[in-house]
This record gives structure tokens, sequence and C-alpha cells, in this order.
């Protein structure tokens, strides 16, 4: 008997139905996933890349026509039977990756033979499983003819869902929770590291089922990794917290900036730009606008308050695609000519690094029919610690 993971039976079968219908359209024959982002969203179930082990890869076969196949460890194949989509589930128990018998013999099985396999070659794609691996299944199938499917992946996912939605929001009204009553204990002269574990505690406490990632700047240069720093926060210096929390398999990215003692006339107006930028970026927000078109607006109006060292320096962008994955595509920069559709998840993200901090202020929100719905709510004022 199955159940419920994360996601009904039914979404899981639309993800199957939309994507055959997508390839039989562009005439690729079958998917071959890696991944873990995209294992879990065709089956349901997990892998353990997610916590930083690569050591049993974890392989989806989705035909145009036809079951799916998913490949995994014995240890994993319980969770995704648990989902309940896929029904051919074969196991391996080697420690070294998946033996390449069982992939060249699952295709075959497929009747991928003189077909058309696409894979994770493309942008913000990632194969999980050995170059070597990789090349050696090739070699032994020369008679497939293995194709970029990242348009295809990226055509999916890019779309949520109710329940995919459902999931988001969830996980930003947990960040709001996790950093207001951070923002709360805060004091000055704590360091970026004893920061970071108490957002992290906060979030936990929330709901949070893991936290995705914290980027913590208690003055300039931002440290924008995971290593984090014995740099303490020091009166008159902002700082920029960022972060993002799972809800089950979905996350979210946004952050929030506060002041170390009062805000100076300089301060206040940075925050006041970014986040004017932020709002008419998000006033655009609809379908038929172009990612490159929202980026122009927020450019714009940094320029219009005098704020000219912006992130098209840095990041490159003022927003992206969230989803499974804290940032995803689309990216709002000027090169990305990507149309927005109703349901795809998208950030709003000015910024600037001025004025003793590092202010960049991010908001997420979906396309809808009409316009946009601003999913993070958290307060907007620059809070002073």
């Amino acid at each position: 008997m199955t159940q419920k993971v994360v996601f009904s039976l039914g979404e899981l079968q639309r993800r199957v139905d939309r994507a055959q219908a997508m390839m039989r359209n562009c005439g690729v024959d079958s998917l071959f996933l890696t991944s873990d982002e995209n294992f879990h969203y065709f089956t349901g179930g997990a892998g353990m890349t997610h916590s930083r082990s690569n050591t049993r890869p974890n392989i989806v076969i989705v035909p145009a026509d036809g079951e799916a196949i998913a490949i995994t460890g014995g240890a994993l194949a319980y969770i995704i039977r648990q989902a309940g989509l896929v029904k051919d589930v074969r196991t391996y128990s080697s420690i070294i990756g998946v033996p390449n018998d069982l992939l060249v013999k699952a295709l075959k099985d497929a009747g991928l033979a003189h077909k058309k396999v696409g894979v994770e070659m493309g942008l913000e794609q990632r194969l999980n499983m050995s170059v070597r691996n990789y090349l050696e299944l090739t070699e032994r199938l020369r008679d497939v003819q293995f194709v970029d499917a990242s348009d295809i992946i990226w055509g999916l996912r890019m779309i949520k869902s109710e329940e995919e939605l459902g999931l988001i929001k969830k996980a930003c009204e947990i960040v709001r929770q996790g950093r207001q009553k951070t923002f709360r204990e805060i004091e000055i002269g704590m360091t970026e590291r004893e920061i970071a574990r108490l957002f992290a505690k906060h979030m936990i406490e929330k709901g949070a089922d893991r936290v995705s990632f914290i980027h913590v700047a208690a003055g300039v240069p931002a440290n924008m990794t995971y290593i984090f720093l014995e740099r303490k926060l020091r009166r008159g210096n902002v700082l920029y917290l960022d972060g993002g929390a799972y809800f089950h398999t979905y996350t979210c990215d946004y952050s929030r900036i506060a002041v170390a003692g009062r805000p100076t006339l300089r301060q206040k107006h940075a925050h006041m730009a970014v986040r004017r930028a932020s709002k008419e970026m998000a006033e655009a927000l609809r379908p038929g606008a172009t990612c490159a078109d929202i980026f122009m607006i927020g450019a714009r109006i940094l320029k219009e308050e005098g704020i000219v060292e912006t992130k098209l320096e840095g990041a490159g962008r003022m927003g992206h695609g969230q989803g499974i994955l804290i940032t995803e595509p689309p990216s709002i920069s000027p090169s990305d000519k990507t149309v927005l559709t109703p349901g795809m998840v998208v950030s709003t993200e000015p910024g600037a690094e001025i004025a003793n901090g590092n202010f960049v202020w991010e908001d997420v929100h979906v396309v809808t029919e009409d316009g946009s719905e601003q999913l993070t709510t958290e307060s907007e004022e620059f809070y002073e610690i």
C-alpha cells in the first residue's frame, strides 16, 4: 500500500504526462535523469545528494511512451515505492556507483535502442554519476543518441503547481518567523557565525525540516559562502541576513537588512532605494514580460536613486527562480529573455554594497494570470538592533 510522501499521486502523474507530451513534441524518446532534484521531481522519492553524499546515485528513466523506471540503492527504494508512481524500481548494492550493466539493461528494456535520450547537459544541470561511468555507458550504447534535455527539464520545473506553491509558501513563512525572532535577539558584538547559528536554530524551531542556506554580512565586503566568519557586528554597520528553509523538499531564498544602532541618512536612503526598486520590479511581473524587462526596471530605479554600485557588476542579476533549490532558472538578468508565465516563482533582488553594508532587498513572487502574488510577507522595516 502506498501513501502520500510529499506529493499526491495525481501530481506526480501530471508531471510525467507533461514531460511525455513535451518529449513527443520535440522528438526526444526518453529522459535519463540522475540529479537528486530531477529524480525527486519525477518519482516523489529522494536519494542522498541533499545530504552531501554521492555514494549511491539515483536514476529515473522517463520514456515518451510507457512507464518510468527508477534505479536506486537498495536502502533507498522504500521511499520511492511509498510515493507510489514508479512501479518498476530496480536496486543495486554497490558502493562505488550504480553498475552500468543495470543501466544498460534498463535503457534496452525501455526500448531505447536507436532512439534519442535526453540527459542533464545544459543550463544549471549536472550529471550525478561519475564521468567515467557516463562515458562507459555511452560507449556501450553507441546506437543511442544522448542529447541535452535542459529545455524540457526547466520547461517543466519552472512552472509550479498548487502543491509545489503550498510548500514554497510555507518555507517563506518559516523564514519570516525565524528571522524576525533572530533580529530581536541579536546583540551588537555578536559574530557572523553566532548570528548564523541563531538564525538556523529559529528556522528549525518554526518548522523547517532543514536549513537550505544562510548568508550573514555584518560589514563589507559581504561573505556569500557557507564559511561563517568571526567578524563582529559593529555599531553603525548594516547586517545583511539572507536565508532559506526547506519545508519537506521545497525551499525559498530571500533577504532582509538591519542596522546596529541608529541608521545614518545615507543608510536610510539606500534602504528606501532598494525597497522601491523591488516594489516596482514586482509591479511589472506579469505574463508576457521578460526577465530582462524586469531587470532593467530595477537598474533604472537604482540609477535614479543615485545608487550606481549595483549587483550588475557582482551577481549579474537581480533575482531568480526558486523551488527544489534556492536558485533555479530563470534569472532576472539583462541577458535572460525568458517570457514570464503563470506559475513561475521568481524573486526580485536589487541591491548594492555601500554605506557600511550590503543593501540587498529580496522578495519572492509567483506569476499569476493577471500579474503576480508576493509570497514573502516579512516586515519591510529597517530593523534597528
